[in-house]
Parts: C-alpha cells; sequence; structure tokens
C-alpha cells in the first residue's frame, strides 16, 4: 500500500504518507488488532490524539511490531494532537518514547499537532 499513497514532504525532508488509520473511538482489544491489521496491510501513518485515550495502546502495538523487526522506525509516522495547554512530552510518553527519534511540533488551531516520527 505504502507505494501507492501519495506523501507530503514535511519540514524536516520526510515523506509522511497522506493516508492514515484514524484511532478515533478505538480501544484495547479492538485498537490493538485494528492497528495490527492496518500495519500488515501496508499502513505507515497513524492518527490519535490524547483526547482519545488510547496511545497506550497504540504504543504497545508500535512496540511489537518495531521490536520484531517487522517494521523500521524510518517507515512510521504518528500524528497526535494536544490541547495547547499540554506539552507533546506528556503525550509521547504513552506512545512509547523510547522508539520516538525527531517529533515534529507544530500549532494548528488552538491545539499543538505533532508529527512524532518513530
Amino acid at each position: 500500500m505504502a507505494s501507492h499513497v501519495p506523501a507530503v514532504t514535511l519540514p524536516n525532508g520526510s515523506k509522511m504518507p497522506m493516508v492514515g488509520l484514524g484511532t478515533y473511538q478505538g480501544r484495547d482489544d479492538e485498537m490493538r488488532r485494528v492497528l495490527a491489521w492496518a500495519l500488515e496491510c501496508g499502513y505507515r501513518h497513524i492518527d490519535t490524539a490524547a483526547v482519545y485515550q488510547n496511545e497506550a495502546e497504540i504504543g504497545d502495538v508500535l512496540h511489537e511490531w518495531l521490536s520484531s523487526g517487522c517494521i523500521a522506525r524510518e517507515e512510521l509516522f504518528v500524528v497526535t494532537k494536544v490541547r495547547s495547554s499540554r506539552s507533546c512530552g506528556g503525550t509521547d510518553t504513552n506512545v512509547k518514547s523510547s522508539y520516538l527519534i525527531a517529533p515534529n511540533f507544530y500549532p494548528l488551531y488552538g491545539s499543538t499537532v505533532c508529527f512524532l516520527r518513530i
């Protein structure tokens, strides 16, 4: 899938797929199964937000896939949104911060959009 999806070039030169998996209302084991399926199908752009309260599940699945060597860090983009009163540092911890390479932060409509390059 990834080779057929248009990409946007971020300010750091990375090319992020324009089609991503939305995770709103995804919870618990269902979220884990859906994300694993999406990664298997080729999704490399995951969209989440702190308010969705599923970043721990997403982090668990990404940790499994990265640890097993099924995907490389360079292939993944996790986009999350947090209110401007919080920092992205508070949310990236939930997405397994040991796998983060270089978060990129962009203010957007009273929130901060974080493109977490993992």
